[in-house]
């Protein structure tokens, strides 16, 4: 629906920051254990990139969806929040006493 709008990238953007913005307001840094707070500071780093990234991508297209170079920003983008997902889910939970349950990445 977006790409009519030419507004997907604006989207994506948009939502990265509100994510990067609820971290930080919600402070989780403040629960790590002092020699682990460099993990929340990372996890901001890779939003941040992200955002960065996709505020800079023109909507996608048929065009842009066969280059190269515009592929490979996207897959930056991924590798960001792979990274933030990564760090999230093993160093953070971690840090702060959490395991990994059965269903831990299934979304309920």
């Amino acid at each position: 629906m977006f790409w009519r709008s030419a507004n997907t990238m604006r989207l994506v953007t948009a939502n990265l920051k509100g994510l990067d913005r609820l971290w930080q307001v919600s402070d989780m840094r403040s629960l790590l254990p002092e020699n682990t707070r460099s993990f929340a500071d990372s996890i901001a780093f890779d939003y941040k990139s992200a955002a960065g990234a996709t505020g800079k991508l023109a909507p996608p297209s048929a065009d842009t969806l066969a280059d190269n170079k515009y592929l490979a920003r996207l897959d930056f983008v991924e590798l960001n929040l792979k990274d933030a997902i990564a760090r999230i889910d093993n160093d953070v939970a971690k840090a702060v006493g959490l395991g990994a349950g059965f269903s831990f990445g299934d979304g309920d």
